[in-house]
């Protein structure tokens, strides 16, 4: 009796850790179709060993493939949770990449739009940006890259001037660049900003700071 007794706790010992070994849940080897989605759901929410993460990366995944013709098409709930969470973590690293490239150019560059001149070239009106660029880095920087916004009361974009600056700006050195703009007469947003830019919100977007030594910050284009 002993034996028996000491061999159905090794046989019920032995099964509990067979079944906590296969923790994944049986909904995810369930195929994703179009009609099955409500079903999909109830079992989920049936299933104490989903978990929220996966729960949001399916939810995620199901919202951007459906829009894509076949893209469900042999695919699990768990091949979805997978890609969902790839894209998911891609997502976080390039928002992480995006942040630190932010950051450092506002410590690195202070931008700064002083006034419009208006003047002709070769008969032609043309607006003439004042921008003063100061470098707050440690180090020269030799270009820039950028827009600069217009935005009326209603945040509304009236005109975006691109800016592509290649000239040295040394440590702590604050630098006055006139930048020119051709002004077309047919352009309802070109007059509005002539009429009176004063009245307008203004917006410096950057997009690259390049310095002497070869680094380069940069950020997707806005």
């Amino acid at each position: 009796m002993p034996k028996l007794k000491l061999f159905l706790t090794a046989l019920i010992t032995f099964s509990f850790v067979i079944s906590s070994c296969d923790r994944t849940p049986s909904v995810y080897k369930i195929e994703v179709k179009p009609d099955n989605l409500v079903f999909i759901a109830e079992q989920i929410r049936l299933d104490p060993k989903v978990s929220k993460e996966n729960m949001d990366s399916y939810v995620r995944e199901l919202n951007y493939l459906v829009t894509l013709k076949d893209s469900l098409k042999n695919k699990t709930v768990g091949d979805l949770i997978n890609s969902g969470n790839v894209r998911q973590l891609n997502s976080s690293i390039e928002s992480v990449v995006s942040t630190s490239n932010r950051i450092e150019i506002a410590n690195s560059l202070g931008f700064y739009f002083d006034k419009f001149e208006f003047a002709k070239e070769n008969g032609q009106d043309i607006n003439v940006a004042i921008y003063k660029l100061q470098n707050t880095s440690t180090k020269a920087i030799k270009a820039i890259k950028g827009y600069l916004d217009f935005y009326n009361g209603q945040g509304t974009l009236v005109k975006r001037y691109s800016i592509d600056i290649s000239q040295e700006i040394p440590v702590g050195k604050l630098l006055s660049v006139k930048y020119p703009y051709g002004f077309d007469e047919n352009n309802e947003r070109d007059k509005l900003v002539r009429s009176d830019y004063t009245k307008f919100n203004r917006v410096w977007k950057p997009l690259m700071v390049e310095f002497k030594d070869g680094k380069k910050l940069q950020l997707l284009q806005m």
